[in-house]
């Protein structure tokens, strides 16, 4: 559903502007929606992940499958990344540091190319295919 949009801004503005208006049009608002009762509406599973993404520090990533051992679940991979869907708080909980086991990006609530410009603005490499260039350098272990 915000995909359309971003698409419009783009065309509307300079990539880069249009990043910043769209992060204070859909992202602050978004993360005002997470409510008590939005988080009660969570499973205890969801909230672990949401809590473990949480601790990422700014400039370091993790994988699906790092996270999902983190929580206690290590086969539940494909979990994780429904739980991290459901992340209505995109500023307290930085779900965009958390990446596939080859290194490419995965999937992010606005959109790949958002979740690559957050990442390079955490200082974060990337290769010409959207992979984390020094894979291990930028891995946070729990």
């Amino acid at each position: 559903r915000y995909k359309s949009f971003i698409k419009k801004f783009q065309l509307l503005f300079k990539p880069a502007r249009a990043f910043l208006l769209i992060s204070k049009i859909l992202i602050k608002p978004i993360a005002m929606k997470q409510s008590p009762s939005n988080i009660n509406k969570l499973t205890n599973f969801e909230k672990r992940v949401l809590e473990k993404v949480s601790e990422i520090p700014r400039g370091r990533v993790v994988t699906y499958k790092i996270l999902a051992g983190a929580v206690g679940r290590p086969k539940a991979v494909r979990a994780v990344g429904n739980a991290l869907n459901k992340n209505l708080s995109l500023i307290k909980i930085p779900c965009q540091r958390v990446i596939r086991s080859d290194g490419e990006l995965g999937g992010y609530r606005l959109g790949s190319r958002n979740k690559l410009r957050l990442l390079e603005k955490e200082g974060i490499k990337f290769s010409g295919q959207n992979k984390v260039e020094f894979f291990k350098k930028f891995i946070y272990k729990f």
